[in-house]
């Protein structure tokens, strides 16, 4: 008898651990605990409905969620598939599709010539939220010293209204040849700024000298500001700044050396060259307008050695 209902209480626990609920059954045990000794974390493979979620743990989902009423998770909600909630979501973390949709906060990263590698400057950039509230400041700073930039250095996707400023901790007033920074760039060396969206990109005082093609690219941007700058192309003969679909430059109070096309704005691109010149070996051009991009022009301008400026395809430099 005793074998008997011992066999019996396991076969019931046996069917109670691997109940299935039906449809308009209560789905709240539905979720399962990690079998990790002392984990919160609730792991689901199917679809859930229910008029009210809450969670204290972490809920991780590779299907769908569908919520009739208000969610409610005190730790992480990462989801794989949809969710479709027609209520009040509260989250302390929200990742959707591995972004993460939570405001950064400004902060300053500071860099040592002595200790500074091109890697580490893109893996900061890379380690901030995408989104920038209007008032958010995040600063890369750097001491005196001369900084190799051998790779594509990528500014991409922040949206929001806040900025992002690449500038020197000891400022020199443009324009003028004797900035503390140095970005010594070869070849393969570029500052590639794109779709950044209402947030404002800055270099300020940088020494930027390269010896093969562009130095920076700048494409479909909200707001991009240089101010001074060194752009020195001594032995180069790319383009020294390059706008394409942005909205909102202003170039001010920089020196430049060599190249082809100093400043060049094109497809539909709206820049600002404000008291910038040249000094030593000059640039093909100054200024350079095609594809229905417009420099409007104010103060001292870049002297070219074969023209001051020129424009192609319904540019304009006035």
């Amino acid at each position: 008898m005793r074998k008997y209902i011992l066999a019996t209480l396991l076969l019931i626990v046996a069917v109670a651990v691997g109940q299935e609920y039906q449809d308009g059954e209560k789905t709240s045990d539905i979720w399962q605990k990690d079998a990790d000794a002392g984990g919160n974390d609730l792991n689901n493979v199917g679809t859930v409905s229910s008029t009210t979620i809450n969670n204290t743990g972490n809920i991780v989902n590779d299907t769908n969620i569908i919520n009739d009423g208000n969610f409610t998770n005190a730790g992480n909600f990462t989801n794989a598939g949809n969710a479709t909630i027609t209520g009040t979501v509260s989250c302390h973390e929200l990742l959707v599709n591995s972004v993460d949709m939570r405001p950064q906060e400004s902060v300053t990263f500071s860099y040592d010539s002595g200790t500074f590698t091109d890697t580490q400057f893109q893996a900061d950039i890379d380690s901030l939220g995408k989104y920038l509230p209007y008032g958010t400041t995040v600063q890369f700073q750097f001491s005196n010293g001369t900084y190799t930039i051998d790779q594509t250095i990528t500014i991409a996707g922040f949206y929001g209204g806040g900025e992002i400023q690449v500038e020197a901790v000891n400022k020199v007033a443009g324009p003028s040849t004797a900035q503390n920074v140095i970005f010594d760039m070869d070849s393969s060396g570029l500052f590639y700024i794109r779709q950044n969206t209402c947030s404002d990109v800055w270099l300020d005082s940088i020494h930027m000298q390269e010896d093969g093609a562009n130095l920076a690219l700048v494409v479909d941007n909200f707001s991009v500001r240089v101010y001074d700058c060194y752009i020195n192309q001594s032995v180069g003969t790319g383009t020294s700044l390059r706008f394409q679909t942005c909205s909102n430059v202003a170039l001010q109070d920089n020196y430049f050396t060599g190249g082809n096309y100093a400043i060049q704005s094109e497809v539909m691109s709206q820049v600002l060259s404000k008291n910038n010149d040249d000094t030593g070996t000059q640039p093909a051009y100054g200024l350079r307008a095609e594809e229905g991009g417009v420099i409007a022009k104010s103060g001292t301008q870049i002297t070219g050695g074969t023209a001051n400026e020129s424009t192609a395809t319904g540019g304009e430099i006035r």
